[in-house]
């Protein structure tokens, strides 16, 4: 009876334990997930692809990705990097003005990868807090907040159409580009 109670005991341990390992192990291979990521999403979006307008042609803008983010070489600048870009389109895109020709089943998927991707790096980060390089992570995400209110400016500007919503989509796309590099910097 006895060597039940510490069997069940050592279980109930073993399980307590387990999320932490289970975390710990996401962390241990997040550029690898991150590099699926990434690859999956530039599946999806480009399925999604659609055949633009020449008036969307017309009005095609370029949204000026802060380059000096790409020259991010710091493994936990990168990471923290491709966090706040991840973020800061999940805000734009998941926005109820969203009016688009994406098929709604590739958006909430889309939403529901860029979601969990971001939850997952935001995780790892928060095990691994950092406190140097504190000036260089605030320009930084200063540098992508302006990008992203950029983008939204725009958006408003042009009441959330549909040839609007199409250049979001193209910068999206030009933005995994940025990603991926800063994904090779990241920590393994």
């Amino acid at each position: 009876m006895a060597c039940k109670r510490y069997r069940l005991a050592g279980f109930m341990c073993l399980l307590l334990l387990l999320p932490a390992q289970v975390t710990a192990l996401d962390c241990n291979f997040l550029k690898l997930q991150q590099q699926r990521f990434n690859s999956d999403s530039l599946e999806l979006l480009k399925g999604m692809r659609m055949k633009h307008s020449p008036e969307c042609l017309e009005n095609m803008t370029a949204f000026d990705f802060p380059k000096k983010i790409v020259e991010i070489h710091q493994p936990w600048l990168a990471t923290k990097a491709v966090h706040e870009i991840l973020h800061g389109f999940f805000g734009i895109l998941s926005s109820d003005l969203l009016q688009t020709s994406w098929a709604a089943a590739h958006r909430e998927r889309f939403l529901n990868m860029l979601y969990a991707q971001t939850e997952s790096i935001e995780r790892c980060l928060a095990e691994a807090k950092r406190t140097r390089r504190r000036k260089d992570e605030w320009k930084n995400k200063l540098r992508l907040r302006k990008y992203f209110q950029r983008i939204r400016s725009f958006l408003k500007e042009k009441e959330h159409s549909r040839c609007s919503w199409e250049s979001v989509k193209r910068e999206l796309w030009t933005s995994f580009v940025y990603i991926n590099i800063l994904t090779k910097r990241m920590a393994r």
